[in-house]
């Protein structure tokens, strides 16, 4: 994958970067080889203990979407997904942030979410709709190279099945769930 993009910072408070990616050789759902595009813009505006980052991601996918019941026309079609996360930071001391994300996931061909569900050894076929993320959480910093990030967090989807009535969450059961989490980040 051809990857470029720039970064702009206005000298205080404000940082805008710009990526995009192109590639020849990313498969397809349906395993064709076409022409996969990615785009993210990235804005970071920090002010006082406060820092706030909104974040735009766009892919699409050459002949991503083959529709064998097409009738009279081309059975392929440009597969796209995109989506807006936002976060707000606040800077506590020197060891403790605490944060919150809103994010909105659309793909709207099931081409991008699909998932391995138990006693599976390949993808159940994706999930058309929107996604959507409210999360809350800490960063714990102790160390300069120790990063301790617990967090709770609830998705849900408003969208298509899957083939069988198969949900995104819980099994394939539900369209939302609840979440809690840690993770730990060493960096050495």
């Amino acid at each position: 994958m051809g990857i470029g993009g720039f970064m702009w910072n206005n000298g205080d408070n404000l940082t805008v970067s710009y990526m995009y990616g192109y590639s020849v050789d990313e498969p397809t759902t349906y395993g064709a080889t076409t022409p996969r595009h990615i785009s993210t813009l990235v804005v970071t505006y920090s002010r006082c203990d406060w820092t706030y980052v909104f974040q735009n991601d766009i892919g699409w996918q050459e002949d991503g979407v083959f529709n064998p019941n097409t009738e009279g026309g081309d059975p392929f079609s440009t597969a796209e997904w995109y989506g807006i996360n936002q976060y707000l930071f606040y800077t506590i001391n020197d060891c403790w942030k605490a944060g919150a994300r809103v994010e909105w996931f659309r793909d709207d061909d099931g081409v991008r979410v699909g998932g391995i569900r138990p006693g599976q050894t390949i993808p159940t076929s994706g999930f058309a709709g929107n996604f959507y993320n409210l999360t809350a959480g800490l960063n714990w910093t102790p160390h300069a190279n120790i990063n301790v990030r617990p967090e709770i967090r609830y998705d849900w989807y408003d969208g298509l099945a899957a083939p069988g009535g198969i949900e995104p969450y819980d099994d394939g059961s539900r369209t939302d769930q609840f979440l809690y989490g840690v993770d730990l980040i060493v960096l050495w």
